[in-house]
């Protein structure tokens, strides 16, 4: 997506201005013309093939947002969107890395009250078994009233899901100055690595420096295995000893030996006074560097000392789609769409980019090949996300066939969807194997080749008892893109309203599938109360467009806003509850 100007529309927000640019993403404040609140939008960069886990961040981001709420950290919102960004809410601030720049240190009380803030934030996300693994000033905003947010969870991990980012890139991620030694050797399922960020954070808003040398070199960061940090002491002697031995414990290197629980710390700050000193709070001098030489701490060490977590174990069934940037995917995509709403099912979007030439020549290509891709994924993700699917994506470097069958080895799905094989020639055919070949004689459990399916009209039915199997499948499919399809119609009237003074035309009931569908099936007596409230509610629903039409003309963009937040959204959703309980009876009875 191009970077976007202040008085631009996107969906229905209207930008204000770029707040930053990230090596991931831009943000931007906007204003929500239907909720009139101010949020920030955070919209991805289209670099999907020259970094590819760009993708990953903001998918990652988006899966933990459900499970934040905690005045100390970012609140997201749910708002109608048609590409792949986030809304959040806008904090009125600055992050903690501009308040040290202009202060170069804060006083102990100060420093003390911010941490407190960001250890509640910490033990919000440790209860809801996220670790953020990403704590650094840049990542803390902080009110103009001393209240803290903890942002940007694109590289956190939620232990209660598998770890995409961990298995699928081996380098480790987070800022080196700021990630604990468990992370440099490729641990992210350790909440006490949150807790050694923490003090570095501390130890920088007390000292205006850090306990290692600054560097971005990962041979020189990790020499934090072996050494000890500098005490704080030593750059400030007013520090309180017992302030030193906090801090020195965040910054063990064994996270056995640090503070089991942010809660812990935040008690120890806070009643600092009343602590036991022992000698380390009294230090005053750097660790020794020759005797560092002499400890072979190693990743060995610390993975041995690291309090791992097993993988969670899902229950649901796993479906892989495997997809190209080519029209050909777009029946892999609707082929395990159908298949996760008919039969229920975890879906796994896998792309695989075949390596490219790194020379300078091909970076442009690269480039605009990524957008394409970009955008195809985006449009693939969006249109799941209509029917209530949640896909994670896959991107892997390599061969196709070896990628797709590391990745089913680690999902093992119940069903992989490939798309139908494209021709090849003679002696492309005689001289080396398929993708397909090579795939099916791995071994793989179940394998599909999408090929077009036929399009879900509303079925013309006699009876509905004792529906067939596909009866029954057709009818579910029809009521699902039905109400996508009337979902669809309320949000580009929305957006439009609020944004023209030319009201679009307005499909009424009796003219859209289902209001059709609904008037054939009143002469069949099962169901008729159902049928009834059925018809009832999407005549309702179609009333509020009609009437949100109306009032533009008036230009009572009031009136729209509250008709679209209090009359249409409840009633859509009560519409597709109602199908949803139509479809549960049509199964029972059959």
């Amino acid at each position: 997506m191009k970077e976007l100007q202040q008085g631009d529309l996107l969906d229905n927000f209207r930008i204000e201005e770029l707040l930053n640019t990230s090596a991931v993403a831009c943000l931007y404040r906007a204003v929500d013309l239907v909720y009139q609140d101010e949020v920030v939008l955070k919209i991805p960069l289209d670099d999907i093939k020259s970094n590819p886990v760009l993708f990953y961040h903001h998918q990652n981001e988006e899966r933990i947002s459900a499970f934040l709420q905690h005045p100390s950290v970012v609140t997201y919102l749910q708002r109608d969107i048609s590409h792949q960004y986030l809304v959040m809410e806008f904090i009125e601030g600055r992050d903690l890395r501009v308040l040290l720049r202009r202060c170069k240190t804060l006083s102990l009380d100060r420093a003390i009250a911010l941490c407190c803030q960001i250890a509640d934030g910490i033990t919000h996300l440790h209860s809801q078994q996220i670790v953020h693994l990403d704590l650094k000033p840049e990542n803390i905003l902080v009110t103009p009233d001393d209240r803290i947010k903890i942002i940007d969870f694109g590289i956190s991990n939620n232990l209660d899901e598998f770890d995409n980012i961990g298995n699928d890139f081996t380098s480790p991620r987070g800022t080196p100055y700021y990630i604990s030694p468990e992370q440099l050797c490729g641990v992210r399922d350790c909440k006490q690595s949150d807790i050694y960020s923490l003090g570095v954070i501390l130890f920088e808003m007390l000292t205006g420096t850090l306990p290692f040398d600054k560097s971005l070199s990962l041979s020189n960061v990790r020499e934090r295995l072996r050494k000890d940090p500098v005490p704080p002491r030593y750059f400030d002697h007013s520090i309180p000893p017992a302030i030193q031995e906090i801090i020195l414990k965040c910054l063990n290197r064994n996270p056995l030996q640090r503070y089991n629980d942010a809660s812990h710390l935040k008690d120890d700050l806070q009643n600092y006074r009343f602590l036991p000193t022992g000698t380390q709070g009294h230090i005053i001098t750097k660790p020794l560097s020759l005797l560092s030489y002499f400890d072979f701490s190693s990743c060995t060490t610390i993975l041995h000392n690291t309090p791992r977590r097993q993988s969670p174990v899902r229950e649901t069934r796993q479906l892989l789609g495997c997809i190209t940037d080519h029209d050909s995917s777009d029946v892999v995509v609707e082929s395990i769409r159908r298949e996760s709403l008919l039969h229920g099912g975890h879906i796994t979007l896998l792309h695989i980019l075949e390596e490219e030439d790194p020379s300078e020549y091909e970076k442009y290509t690269v480039e605009i090949e990524g957008a394409s891709l970009s955008k195809r994924i985006d449009s693939y993700i969006s249109t799941l996300k209509r029917y209530g699917l949640s896909p994670d994506l896959r991107l892997k470097k390599g061969a196709i066939a070896e990628g797709i069958m590391e990745t089913a080895a680690q999902l093992n799905p119940d069903l992989v969807v490939v798309g139908p094989p494209r021709p090849r020639s003679f002696f492309t055919r005689l001289l080396c194997n398929s993708v397909l070949d090579t795939i099916i004689r791995s071994g793989l459990h179940r394998i599909q080749i999408a090929r077009n399916p036929k399009p879900v009209f509303g079925p013309r039915l006699q009876s509905l008892n004792k529906l067939t199997q596909t009866e029954l499948e057709n009818l579910e499919l029809f009521f699902y893109d039905s109400w996508v399809q009337d979902l669809n119609w309320l949000s580009q009237l929305s957006h439009t309203l609020l944004k023209s003074d030319k009201p679009p035309a307005i499909i009424d009931e009796s003219s859209c599938p289902l209001g059709r569908w609904l008037q054939n099936a009143k002469t069949i007596p099962e169901f008729k109360k159902e049928m009834s409230d059925i018809e009832n509610c999407h005549i309702e629903f179609h009333s509020a467009l009609q009437i949100m039409s109306l009032h533009s003309k008036q230009r009572n963009h009031d009136a729209i806003r509250n008709l679209y937040k209090y009359r249409a959204i409840p009633l859509a959703v009560e519409v597709k509850d109602l199908l949803n309980k139509m479809i549960h009876s049509l199964k029972l009875n059959s």
